[in-house]
This record gives C-alpha cells, sequence and structure tokens, in this order.
C-alpha cells in the first residue's frame, strides 16, 4: 500500500531524529570550540576592552592587529550561536508540528478503521441476501461540511462524501452479481463494489468499444484547447466591445455556451523529469438530445519517477473512457444519474490502479479533481489536494473543493494559520488518494453555475505557489481561458516552479435556460 497518511511526495526532508542528533553534534561542537559558554574569545576580548587605554601606552599602534582579529572571532563566535539557536527553535517548531499531526492522523485512523468495520458488515449483510444499502447511509462519517448561509461557499452545495458506490435501497432494483462483473472484465477483481443505480449501471455499459476514447501519447508542455467556435473580431476593438460581440454571436437561449483552456509545465525545479500530471478538457455533444456538456479532469500523479505519470495517466484515461460515452448516449439529465456515473467511473479507476501496484507491487498513486458542466450545474469531484476554484465576478474567488492534506487538517483545527499551509513541513502529506486502497471516499459537491463564471482545476503545482488573491486577479482578466492558463502557468513559474503546474480554465458565456 502507499501507506495510511504519510504519503509525501515533492520534498524529500531528513527525518526529524537524525535532524535533532545533528543538532545536538553541533552543540557539542561548538562549546568545544568555544571553550564553553560564554566562550573564552567573548572573556578576553570584554577584558582586553577594560584594560585597552592601559594597553595602548604600553603597545602602541602595534596592538590593532590582535584586538581586531579578536574581535573577529568574537562576531563570528555570536553568529554560530544565534544560528545554532535558531536552528533548535525550528527544530522545536517541528516536533511540535509533527506531535499535532500524530494526534490528528491518529484520529483519523480510528475513523477509517470503523468506516473498514462497518464496510464489512454491509458487504456481509448485502451478500447473505438481506439487501443493500441506502444512499443516504454513507460507510464513512467523513463528509464535505455544509457552508454557512450567507457566505461565499454557499455558491457550492455538497451532494455527499461517497465511499465506494451505493445500490438503490430496493433488493429488486440491484443489479446481478454477473452484471456487476461485466464492468470489471478488464482485470482480476477481489473485492465486489456495488454501484451507485441501474440506470447509471447501464449507461457505463452500454457504450461498444469503438465508441471510447482513443486517447494519443501525451505531449507535455504544450497548452491544450477545446474546440470552440470562431469567434475572432477585429484587432483594433477594445475587450469590452470584443466580448459584446461574442456575447451577441451566441446561439439562441437554451444551450450550454462555454470555452476552455488548458496547460501542463513539469515546472523549474523538476523540467528535467517526468511530468507527473495527466489533465482533459473536451466538449462534447449528447447524441439524443443535442446537449452540449464539457468534461475536466486534472490528475497529479505520486510514485515517483515515471509512477506517478504512469498512474495519473491510467486513472485519466479509466475514467473519461466509461464517462465519456455514458453521457453522450443517456439521456437522463438527473442529479443522482450524473453524479452515480461520475462517482462509479473514478471507483473503477481507483480499482484498476489499485490492482496495477498489487500486480506489479508498486506504490503510485494519484490527487484528482474533475468537472462535468451541464446545463446550469457543474458536478465537481475530489480526491486528495488538486483543487477546483469557482470565480464570479460579483463575488470573486471560492474554493469548490477540500484537500485532503494533513495542513488541512490542521487549519481546519486551527493550530496553523492559512499562511502556514504554504511553508508548512508536511505540506505536501496527503491522506488521500486513487490507488491506495480498493475503494476510496469521493467528495462530490454541486456548483450553480451563471453567466460569466468561470471554473478553475489545478494541480498543487499552481496554488501552493501562488496565493489566492492573485488567482483570483487573474481570473478576472477580459482575456481568453488560453491567455488566463498562460498567466496562472508564469505566475507560478515565477513563484518558484517546485512541482509540475497543470491548470485548466472554463469559462461560461451561456448557461442552459
Amino acid at each position: 500500500m502507499l501507506g495510511q497518511f504519510n504519503i509525501g511526495y515533492g520534498v524529500r526532508q531528513i527525518p526529524l531524529p537524525a535532524r535533532a542528533l545533528g543538532w545536538f553534534c553541533a552543540l557539542a561542537v561548538l562549546i568545544w570550540v568555544s571553550g564553553g559558554f560564554p566562550p573564552h574569545a567573548w572573556l578576553l576580548l570584554w577584558q582586553t576592552l577594560q584594560q585597552l587605554p592601559a594597553l595602548w601606552a604600553i603597545r602602541g599602534p602595534a596592538l590593532l592587529l590582535p584586538v581586531l582579529g579578536l574581535a573577529v572571532l568574537a562576531l563570528l563566535l555570536a553568529g554560530a550561536w544565534i544560528g545554532l539557536l535558531l536552528a533548535g527553535w525550528r527544530l522545536l517548531r517541528t516536533c511540535w508540528y509533527s506531535w499535532q499531526e500524530r494526534r490528528l492522523l491518529k484520529h483519523e485512523l480510528e475513523q477509517l478503521r470503523e468506516a473498514e468495520v462497518q464496510a464489512t458488515r454491509v458487504v456481509k449483510h448485502y451478500r447473505s441476501g438481506s439487501g443493500g444499502r441506502s444512499r443516504s447511509q454513507p460507510l464513512s462519517a467523513s463528509r464535505p461540511l455544509a457552508p454557512k448561509p450567507g457566505s461565499p461557499d454557499s455558491l457550492t452545495r455538497p451532494l455527499a462524501s461517497v465511499s465506494g458506490p451505493s445500490p438503490s435501497a430496493e433488493t429488486s432494483a440491484v443489479p446481478s452479481l454477473e452484471a456487476r462483473r461485466a464492468l470489471w472484465a478488464d482485470f482480476p477483481t477481489q473485492v465486489d463494489l456495488s454501484l451507485s443505480s441501474p440506470p447509471a449501471l447501464s449507461a457505463l455499459m452500454a457504450a461498444s468499444v469503438e465508441e471510447q476514447l482513443a486517447f494519443p501519447s501525451a505531449v507535455e508542455d504544450q497548452a491544450l484547447e477545446t474546440p470552440i467556435p470562431n469567434w475572432s473580431t477585429p484587432a483594433g476593438k477594445g475587450a469590452e466591445e470584443r466580448r459584446t460581440e461574442t456575447l451577441a454571436s451566441l446561439p439562441s437561449k437554451g444551450a450550454l455556451v462555454i470555452r476552455m483552456g488548458a496547460v501542463t509545465d513539469p515546472g523549474l525545479k523538476r523540467k528535467h523529469k517526468p511530468n507527473e500530471d495527466n489533465l482533459l478538457a473536451i466538449q462534447q455533444q449528447r447524441s439524443h438530445s443535442g446537449q452540449t456538456f464539457g468534461l475536466c479532469v486534472v490528475a497529479d500523479g505520486m510514485g515517483g519517477h515515471s509512477n506517478g505519470r504512469e498512474a495519473s495517466r491510467l486513472v485519466v484515461e479509466t475514467f473519461c473512457e466509461l464517462v465519456l460515452p455514458a453521457l453522450t448516449n443517456s439521456v437522463e439529465n438527473d442529479e443522482t444519474f450524473l453524479t452515480g456515473v461520475l462517482v462509479d467511473a473514478l471507483q473503477h479507476a481507483n480499482l484498476k490502479l489499485y490492482q496495477r501496484n498489487r500486480a506489479e507491487k508498486a506504490d503510485m498513486g494519484t490527487t484528482l479533481t474533475a468537472a462535468l458542466l451541464l446545463d446550469s450545474t457543474a458536478y465537481v469531484l475530489n480526491v486528495g489536494d488538486s483543487r477546483t476554484y469557482l470565480y464570479r465576478p460579483a463575488t470573486g474567488l471560492t474554493q469548490v473543493t477540500q484537500d485532503h492534506s494533513v495542513v488541512a487538517r490542521l487549519l481546519s483545527a486551527g493550530s496553523i494559520s492559512r499562511e502556514d499551509v504554504y511553508r508548512h513541513p508536511q505540506r505536501n502529506q496527503i491522506y488521500r488518494c486513487l490507488g491506495d486502497r480498493a475503494s476510496v471516499e469521493v467528495d462530490v459537491f454541486a456548483v450553480p453555475l451563471l453567466r460569466g463564471d468561470k471554473l478553475l482545476l489545478c494541480s498543487d503545482g499552481l496554488w501552493e505557489m501562488v496565493r489566492d488573491p492573485q488567482i483570483e486577479h487573474l481570473l478576472g482578466l477580459t482575456a481568453d481561458p488560453v491567455t488566463i492558463c498562460q498567466c496562472l502557468l508564469q505566475a507560478a513559474l515565477d513563484g518558484g516552479g517546485d512541482d509540475n503546474v497543470s491548470v485548466i480554465v472554463v469559462e461560461v458565456l451561456q448557461v442552459a435556460a
């Protein structure tokens, strides 16, 4: 397994005991060199300064060089002691953070164990023929908190925190074991995951192999833009005039109209290593109703070298190969159906990566955030610390998703400040990802859309390098999504470019009536 909680990636740090041992060794060496504390050089300099007039009368100018050398030695020792004390203070802070993390993560581990026990009971109860678990009873008590009324977060509505897709409450509606296994037929299955609903199962299984996506080989370090109508205007006109003509050229009311931009980059510090991020941004029409929908996915792989890239690629491909045909060939717009398709497809992708890890004895994993835009709603999924933001001109920037990371836990508990999130020693440790377990808990949010809204999906390589106020400023520019993506990427590189950066921006030009 990848490990219950300490899935660290990016920054490799010396273990805390080794740092403590090094600090005490440095203290012993400094005491030996100084001749104790306070150092003998300080005492000798103090005595010399007190007797300086008498010594000057005896030695004259020849006294300057020894006194100057003694002063330099005293200053060097003072700098060494100050540096050692600062290092000790940072070491104590790290110990304090580590203690807080162990306390919070121990509590989280207890919750996960309780959820596992409950899940085992549910599976045994289901297999014994006594019915399934209703959607209103998630396996884990952990779920996105409802925002306070009137707050910016009230723009998004959390649907559920799903730990494995759940069957219908009625036994007669539960798909057969053979039907459920047919969905996972492309790899060995050691667990039976019940699916969300028979309509979602039928949609996922309806598409033939020919209708599934054929993904080309990944091309890194280039911007990707989905096909959009040509709304170009003469270069001499102003931004407001171009936007007015663009809106005037939109299709008639009743259709969702969006435009997208996407870009990914390995970053400055990893430019000679494989880009472990993968993304997809696509617009497509449903074959029966002609409705336009948009699907965006950003995955940030973990596992080192090419393992992280393989994990994110596998999850994105598997997820989209199931979701796109299901949405294209179906006519249902019910919220339960749509979120069921998304969650079931992500569970399939997670299980496929989990089986790959077991077969190859690997430790691959990935975070993921995805958004489905249909009619006037965006359905957002999240696992890990990749984020989805909503920018609305009237209210500004809102973070839709919630990070499944150690620093997010510490921040919600009030143990650290918001600024500490960006410099905390364990800022790259997450406690939930894809590929770690056969079933993963997925956060699902429904975001009502208005004309002029912009959705931002990004990996942590963006938001760790660029603060939210700057992100809000760049999203507010009157520019096309591709240009905004390039500006966000450049801001991340200017901020240090410590990690791979992936960005997708979706602008809503018109929502369905």
